[in-house]
């Protein structure tokens, strides 16, 4: 075998040994990418359950969080401002998950679930408000997607009354 040859094979070799090493790191690259969007996912529903749960706790906040859905005006500013922070909470989990989706890191099952979600809970009087007092600590690309969700449901398109 000539040098020539033995260079050849050697660089056949390198070739098939760099193909292996993308291939294994495109592996890794999609396992990690799988974990961080169960991560997320897992994350999220914490989020919803340290959300909801102090309703399913206490009857007395459950009872101001249910007229804030609808006659907000009538809570006295302690109450008011309770909600305010309250459906502040969930805005930030909102943008947390659309800063996830942006990242690609949110499956379009999710995705669905957290539109749904903001076009439900966006009708609500006392979020409406945290809304309008919050909106512009938030990037404009956020607050067009916002806006955009509260327009579907109140257009209707998103099958709801």
């Amino acid at each position: 075998m000539t040098l020539e040859q033995v260079a050849f094979v050697g660089e056949i070799i390198a070739s098939i040994a760099v193909i292996a090493s993308l291939v294994y790191v495109a592996r890794r690259v999609g396992q990690n990418t799988a974990m961080m969007r169960v991560k997320a996912a897992s994350e999220r529903l914490q989020r919803e359950f340290d959300i909801a749960s102090p309703m399913i706790q206490n009857r007395d906040i459950a009872e101001i969080w249910v007229t804030a859905a609808s006659d907000f005006d009538s809570l006295d500013n302690v109450d008011k401002e309770r909600m305010l922070v309250y459906e502040r909470r969930a805005i930030a989990l909102w943008h947390h998950v659309f800063e996830l989706r942006q990242q690609n890191l949110y499956a379009d099952a999710e995705w669905h679930e957290a539109k749904w979600m903001i076009r439900t809970f966006g009708r609500r009087q006392a979020n409406r408000e945290a809304w309008r007092v919050v909106k512009d600590a938030f990037e404009k690309p956020f607050q067009e997607f916002v806006d955009n969700q509260i327009a579907i449901a109140d257009s209707g398109l998103d099958g709801k009354p």
